[in-house]
């Protein structure tokens, strides 16, 4: 689905909705309802920043149901610690996805595969309450 982008949203992020149609990334302890496009609106040049979205242009999101072939994995960058094939993914404060490790905590996707800070890794996105 697409929504206009409130600020601007990087590749490959966890995000949340911000307004009536509009997006922004997630923060830490936030409630997803996706995770960004895996590719950028801008070129790949030194100078330029890479976004998903820059602030009031559609961003495209993959949710529950969607990219769920082998040919068209969505990709979830991870934060600090990566991640172990099959743990359950949740915000960071930058909207990467990082291991759900307490109780009352909201996730958004389930890992299919290991991966460190940093890397992007194919994920299903999942949502639910970790708690006891």
């Amino acid at each position: 689905m697409s929504f206009k982008a409130s600020a601007n949203i990087r590749p490959s992020r966890f995000v949340k909705f911000s307004g009536t149609n509009t997006v922004a990334e997630c923060d830490a302890g936030e409630s997803m309802i996706g995770i960004s496009a895996e590719w950028s609106d801008t070129a790949p040049l030194p100078s330029n920043t890479e976004y998903a979205a820059t602030s009031g242009q559609p961003c495209t999101i993959y949710m529950i149901g969607d990219g769920q072939q082998e040919d068209r994995p969505i990709l979830l960058v991870l934060g600090s610690g990566g991640a172990t094939q099959g743990a359950l993914l949740k915000a960071d404060t930058d909207g990467a996805g990082v291991a759900v490790s307490a109780n009352n905590d909201i996730y958004g996707a389930r890992a299919l595969e290991a991966g460190s800070s940093g890397e992007a890794i194919r994920v299903k996105p999942m949502f639910g309450f970790y708690g006891a």
